[in-house]
């Protein structure tokens, strides 16, 4: 984890150093009270004075995590009111690099279907970006991934030519909506929704708060406003336990 002083351009690796983290670790269940909450995970109970919760929508939706009692109906609306976007990423390695298109974007469509936006070789790696969105995504994570990468390569061809064939290496492609700690990309609010966002970051019983790129009303779907929301969440909540 990073902490960035964007004014100097001077990273450390300090956020988080001194907390106590467990890798491979499920939450299966968080029971509250008006004196504290108690998460229930895969390697033991953990008892704290509060929660923060910030797994991505999906897995709430699923009902992954039990809350016990239930959330109250103000919050349940709230999740309601929001979804999960579908969103695949397959990548594309040449040898020789599109170097008459480092960093641009091109779009095509399938006959038929929906297509892709192409990322082509950004920072010059000779990676270039598939990018499909909503039921498409959801399509090509279900289908083999040999098949995506040469769905997305047919696509490309399509535009640029067969010439592509000879530098192809390889492909690979991301499986955020299969996911189970993720179950979809990003949160969205539904039509006329738009308000959910703030009642996400309301307190449950002053014991459960949620945080995320999903609360954030400008940087929503970025990790930059799901830091941004971490971080007031914590700063009210050290204020509050008069921490600071």
């Amino acid at each position: 984890i990073y902490q960035c002083d964007w004014s100097s351009d001077v990273c450390s690796s300090d956020l988080g150093r001194r907390l106590p983290v467990s890798l491979n670790t499920s939450v299966q269940e968080i029971r509250w009270t008006s004196r504290g909450v108690s998460v229930v995970t895969d390697a033991g109970t953990i008892d704290a004075k509060v929660a923060v919760v910030t797994v991505p929508l999906g897995v709430l939706h699923a009902g992954a995590i039990k809350f016990t009692p239930a959330l109250p109906a103000w919050m349940r609306d709230a999740l309601a009111g929001m979804g999960m976007a579908g969103y695949t990423k397959i990548l594309l390695q040449f040898r020789r690099p599109f170097d008459q298109l480092p960093g641009s974007w091109a779009a095509g469509k399938i006959a038929g279907r929906d297509g892709f936006s192409f990322w082509m070789n950004p920072g010059g790696h000779g990676v270039s970006h598939a990018i499909a969105g909503g039921a498409f995504a959801r399509e090509l994570e279900l289908a083999d991934a040999d098949e995506a990468v040469d769905t997305a390569l047919a696509a490309l061809r399509a535009m640029l030519g067969s010439r592509i064939d000879k530098s192809f290496v390889e492909g690979t492609m991301t499986y955020w909506n299969q996911d189970p700690f993720s179950r979809g990309a990003w949160g969205f609010a539904r039509p006329g929704q738009f308000h959910q966002r703030a009642r996400l970051s309301r307190p449950v019983g002053g014991r459960i708060y949620f945080a995320g790129e999903a609360n954030h009303p400008q940087f929503w779907s970025t990790a930059g406003g799901a830091m941004l929301v971490g971080s007031q969440v914590a700063k009210h909540i050290a204020a509050r336990l008069h921490l600071l």
